[in-house]
């Protein structure tokens, strides 16, 4: 109405943020009736000490316990009691890590060192595939022998190793004790065998 002077009107929210979570209430938590005393675990620890027991796990070590008619403890027990003495690691008697050095051949000079492999060639026609024998001298890099069959067999391995004892077209005689590096990732590689059909 004319000549009335409305008061202003305060709306206040309903809903309001979420108050910030307290900090948790740190509580003591009481031990099991169930946990073995420290005379037990004493117990289980020596039971596993054993020079019969030294290098067997948990669940082998309770095995040989149950068919004596001995039930010590479960075995998460025993683990649980090895991990807080802290011989949770391996328990065999094994021999330390060694190094040895990597076997390596050095040529100054060609045919010295001969290093052969096998690999695949693509055809034309899909899926099928033929074997590449070479031979390279390690020195020069030179191609001392080549072979292509359409398959790979330990017989033509021997024969190309065979058939190329000494170059055909390299400029210097080959040695009489010249080494041969071979890959014996595959069987037909093997060099037992090939000592074997050479000898």
């Amino acid at each position: 109405m004319p000549g009335v002077e409305c008061e202003p009107r305060v709306v206040v929210p309903s809903w309001r943020p979420p108050a910030p979570p307290s900090s948790p209430v740190t509580r003591e938590r009481a031990p099991s009736p169930r946990r073995l005393d420290d005379a037990e675990r004493q117990e289980i620890l020596d039971t596993l000490h054993l020079p019969e027991f030294a290098d067997q796990p948990p669940t082998e070590i309770y095995a040989t316990l149950l068919e004596r008619g001995t039930y010590l403890a479960s075995i998460r027990t025993m683990y649980r009691v090895l991990a807080e003495a802290g011989e949770t690691k391996e328990r065999r008697n094994q021999r330390a890590p060694q190094q040895h050095a990597m076997p390596s051949l050095t040529a100054t000079a060609p045919n010295q060192v001969w290093t052969w492999d096998i690999t695949k060639l693509a055809t034309l026609q899909k899926g099928v595939f033929l074997m590449a024998y070479v031979i390279i001298d390690l020195f020069s890099r030179f191609v001392v022998g080549w072979m292509v069959a359409a398959k790979e067999c330990k017989h033509l391995a021997a024969q190309i190793r065979r058939d190329h004892r000494a170059p055909r077209r390299h400029p210097r005689p080959p040695s009489p004790r010249r080494p041969w590096v071979r890959d014996e990732e595959r069987h037909a590689r093997a060099a037992a065998r090939l000592a074997r059909r050479l000898a």
